[in-house]
């Protein structure tokens, strides 16, 4: 599980880019004769045709290039249609308009003055070094490899009551389309009361090697300090270009709204983030004909950050804002002999990593989704032991954290986020099905790395992760499902204080872990929490394993909490493949090693009616176990104090063709039996039913004793043996 935990990573390259040196321009003349301009000018303008003349917005703008004050430019309302099409200049006689003094330019409402730049194949402006204030007006139609509409190489830019809207930002050659609203490099950006929608950054297509990337389908912001506040950012999209032929990749896709770089701050109040995508361009198509590295088709690209992405050192802070119905949608991976992996889908709503840091307060983030690329199509049989046509893996539907990121959520919702691998390729083999890991919330980093989660009176409900289907063909397993709502891998130290984490769900199309919470090598406090209603659901013939908490190899330590009506349920099973064991209804802790024993400490906390549930038994084929009603715990060291364990239940799987699967330690289950210590705690009126059914209270399998001290173990009940304890666990 750890290697696939890791392929949601991104790659991350980045071209500096290097501010142009201005050069001495001459001057026309102005509008008025003004002696000395000593005081702001005004420059009124009616809509008319794109000349470099007395009563244009160009003519307008060029003479207040010519002065060092900042001078105000008011538009009346119209279609300001730009067509004087040019370039090599920067002086704004053709092409964009070139803001080289700083200048506030004043329309009559953002539906009633309109900036078109859709006729020139240019972007609407372009600011060296200048501040420029936009109020009251709309931008539309503008088309350039940075900035779509608005590119500023340093000063500041402020838009007030501003719609930003169809602009595009694409690359050439293979390479990468940034900023489809606004590119700016260094300075401060304000966005207030403004809309920007059906913005798009789009990576060219290569011919020589990986897509061109697709970075900020609104806005690329590098160093930058940025406020938005009361705005909206709706159906804008990032999109990665396709790869060149042989095994390319797709290029990637990150930040389908904004793309935050470098050493800036975004700090975002009041504002909406709805429809918009990061989609990962296509894999290239190895030669079906061919041999070797080339017969393989490319990889999907990543998407990354459906709404917003952050990295490099880049904090974003979120006050009273919505973050809704985005998207992150890894690249199909190319066809060949044997088909590309599907990209990687990761942040369906804001992605954060190298770094980089999120506040999120009294917001909510709802029915976004992470979804992996299909896996290529294959013409050979896939060789043993290899990815080839996998579907690509689908991190975080909500949000996502990578490499020394950082998040501190408080008092938001996360609802309906779902993170969903994509399917298999098809061909002679089928493809498998990638994994869906961390519904809402996914994180992890490397080892020695550390990622920090602190999660305070927040609600995690309804969220999904869901294994991916495999392709048609022989063969081909479904993807696994780990974490319904959150996804904690290596380097995390997670807290989660007196928040809700209810009725989410781990479905596999394989294995299934962590119906609320999936932890890998993670350490994870809770307090004062309440779980309820999760599940951990197996595919076929595949294992369903804790309910509500899944930790391998990780330290947890839960205080105060309640555990209510969780499930871990196995998949059914099918002719010559026994049912999935249901393990851990509740909590299941293990060490794969068998060496580690890591430690579980779980004080005045309540377990009711969880249940591990064994799948069904195929048409020939046996129930799988259910094992560990509350909890189930292997190799790991569990202690209980001032807990209550009641009405839990460990049932097996019916019988199918064959027997019905063991139900085994109604609320625990412990192996080795020495792993456990449980003080001053109540295991009451649990159940453990199967063929057999063993320990209806706990069952202890392995080397002892368990330690039971003033605990009460009572009127539990088991259909074959041991109705409150089936082991050793002598009771001081």
């Amino acid at each position: 599980m750890s290697d696939a935990r890791h392929r949601c990573v991104r790659r991350h390259d980045r071209t500096s880019l290097h501010r142009p040196q201005h050069q001495p321009r001459t001057r026309h003349l102005r509008f008025e004769s003004l002696e000395d301009r000593l005081a702001l000018a005004t420059f009124t303008v009616e809509p008319t045709p794109d000349l470099l003349v007395p009563g244009s917005l160009r003519q307008a703008l060029f003479e207040a290039n010519s002065t060092p004050e900042s001078d105000r430019i008011v538009l009346r309302a119209g279609v300001y249609k730009l067509s004087l099409a040019g370039g090599g200049e920067d002086d704004g006689a053709t092409g964009d308009l070139d803001v080289l003094a700083d200048v506030t330019i004043q329309g009559a409402g953002g539906a009633a003055t309109i900036i078109d730049a859709s006729a020139l194949d240019d972007r609407a402006f372009e600011a060296l070094g200048a501040n420029l204030v936009l109020r009251d007006l709309t931008i539309r139609g503008g088309h350039a490899e940075q900035g779509g509409g608005v590119r500023m190489e340093g000063g500041n830019l402020t838009m007030l009551r501003c719609r930003v809207i169809d602009n595009f930002a694409e690359g050439v050659d293979g390479g990468a389309g940034q900023g489809g609203a606004v590119y700016q490099d260094g300075g401060q950006f304000q966005a207030t009361k403004c809309k920007f929608s059906g913005n798009q950054a789009i990576g060219a297509d290569s011919v020589d090697g990986e897509g061109g990337g697709g970075e900020g389908g609104a806005l690329y912001l590098n160093g930058v300090r940025a406020t938005v506040s009361d705005s909206r950012f709706a159906d804008n999209q990032a999109r990665g270009g396709q790869g060149a032929s042989g095994t390319f990749s797709g290029g990637s896709a990150i930040g389908g709204a904004v793309d935050l770089v470098g050493d800036g701050l975004m700090t975002v109040t009041k504002s909406t983030f709805v429809d918009n995508q990061a989609v990962g361009g296509r894999g290239a198509d190895g030669d079906i004909s061919g041999t070797g590295g080339d017969a393989v088709g490319g990889t999907g690209g990543q998407a990354t950050g459906g709404a917003v992405n952050a990295q490099s050192g880049a904090e974003l802070v979120m006050n009273r804002s919505v973050i809704q119905d985005n998207a992150a949608t890894g690249g199909e991976g190319g066809a060949g002999v044997f088909g590309g992996v599907g990209g990687v889908g990761q942040g369906g709503g804001v992605a954060v990593s190298f770094g980089a840091r999120l506040t999120l307060v009294n917001s909510t983030v709802r029915e976004n989704e992470s979804v992996g690329g299909r896996g290529g199509r294959g013409a050979d049989p896939i060789p043993p032991g290899t990815m080839q046509q996998m579907g690509g893996d689908g991190c975080g539907g909500g949000l996502f954290a990578f490499m020394k990121a950082s998040m501190k959520i408080s008092n938001t919702s996360l609802l309906n986020n779902r993170a969903a691998g994509g399917q298999g390729g098809d061909g002679v083999t089928a493809g498998a099905g990638g994994g869906g890991q961390g519904g809402a919330l996914w994180l992890a980093a490397e080892s020695g790395v550390t990622n920090l989660v602190d999660v305070a009176k927040s609600a995690l409900l309804n969220n999904r992760a869901v294994g991916g289907a495999p392709g048609q063909g022989v063969g081909g397993a479904g993807g696994a499902a780990a974490g319904g709502a959150v996804s904690l891998g290596t380097g995390v130290e997670a807290h989660f204080t007196r928040s809700r984490v209810n009725s989410n769900v781990a479905q596999g199309g394989g294995p299934a872990s962590g119906g609320a919470i999936d932890a890998l090598t993670a350490s994870l406090e809770i307090v004062g929490g309440i779980f309820a209603d999760n599940q951990a659901l197996g595919g076929i013939a595949s294992v369903g394993a804790g309910g509500a908490i899944s930790a391998v190899e990780s330290e947890l330590a839960i205080y105060n909490s309640r555990f209510l009506r969780n499930l871990a349920r196995g998949g059914r099973g099918i002719d010559g493949f026994d049912g999935g064991s249901g393990r851990g209804g509740a909590l299941y802790q293990l060490s794969a090693v068998h060496r580690q024993f890591p430690r579980t400490t779980v004080l005045a906390t309540e377990f009711e009616r969880n249940r591990a549930i064994g799948g069904a038994g195929g048409p020939s084929s046996n129930g799988g176990a259910g094992v560990g009603g509350a909890v189930q715990t292997d190799a790991s060291l569990l202690e209980f104090t001032d807990c209550e364990l009641e009405r839990n239940l460990a049932q097996g799987g019916a019988a199918g063709g064959g027997t019905a699967g063991e139900g085994a330690g109604g609320a625990i289950y412990a192996d080795p039996a020495a792993t456990l210590a449980l003080t001053a705690s109540k295991v009451t009126k649990n159940r453990a039913v199967g063929t057999p059914g063993l320990g209806g209270g706990i069952f202890l399998s392995g080397a002892g004793p368990a330690t039971i001290t003033g605990s009460t173990v009572a009127t539990n009940f088991a259909s074959t043996e041991g109705n409150d304890i089936y082991g050793d666990a002598p009771q001081a």
